[in-house]
């Protein structure tokens, strides 16, 4: 936990010298929510997408912290942005902050996560 600990002061004072960053923030809000700091995880990265609404990767993150404190609705909605983003690029694009990934394998990954979510809500 001590790295991580490292890892979220230096990504919070990066973020805060560069308040316009959304990646920074993002990546705050990963680290956050690693060390299981979900209430502050999800301003990070509300923040990330206030700065940056086209931020899918941004919405399946905070789709997995309101998943995880129970919040199916909201998960649902945030998956349901992240989904409506990807499909709107070409399936081979690269994701923004993503590692990579395109944006068809998110689509793929994000709607079973969509349809893990209505299952476990019946």
């Amino acid at each position: 936990a001590g790295d991580l600990e490292e890892a979220e002061k230096r990504a919070a004072s990066a973020a805060k010298g560069h308040p316009l960053s959304p990646e920074l923030h993002l990546l705050r809000g990963l680290v956050l929510a690693e060390l299981g700091r979900d209430e502050e995880a999800v301003e990070s990265v509300q923040r990330a997408l206030y700065l940056d609404r086209g931020l899918a990767i941004a919405h399946v993150v905070l789709g997995s912290i309101e998943a995880r404190r129970g919040d199916a609705e909201a998960a649902r909605r945030s998956l349901r942005n992240a989904l409506r983003i990807a499909q709107s690029m070409p399936a081979d694009a690269p994701v923004p902050m993503a590692d990579g990934q395109s944006a068809g394998r998110l689509v793929q990954v994000v709607s079973a996560q969509l349809l893990l979510l209505e299952t476990a809500g019946r």
